[in-house]
């Protein structure tokens, strides 16, 4: 792991535990390191999704999860702690907007039940 790396973990750490505790709600820090750019850590950081937020998203699984996920990361995103490229309207910072999405997605889980199912 690079030491641009490490530190940015370091420094996205502490400040999405102090705006958790400001905001009084999880907050997550995503830190996007694209190499072949020769970039510095692009930083970001998104509030847990509430239930509502989750459930809108599992509403559209099948047929429009991503998407979904957008719309809920316009939700819970942190704009004014967050490095402007998560959420350019560019093609080029594109990536760091799939890249924030996908966390998003991530964040989407549920217990599957165990229970054996007669047939």
């Amino acid at each position: 792991m690079s030491d641009k790396l490490k530190t940015a973990q370091q420094v996205a750490n502490k400040k999405a535990q102090e705006l958790s505790e400001e905001l009084k709600v999880k907050v997550h820090p995503l830190i996007f390191l694209v190499k072949e750019h020769g970039e510095e850590p692009i930083i970001g950081y998104i509030k847990e999704p509430s239930r509502a937020v989750k459930l809108a998203v599992m509403d559209k699984y099948s047929t429009g999860f991503y998407s979904a996920c957008s719309q809920a990361l316009d939700a819970v995103i942190l704009k004014e702690h967050s490095d402007p490229r998560i959420t350019s309207e560019r093609n080029e910072d594109d990536l760091y907007y799939m890249g924030a999405v996908y966390a998003v997605s991530e964040m989407i889980q549920f217990a599957g039940n165990q229970v054996d199912k007669k047939k």
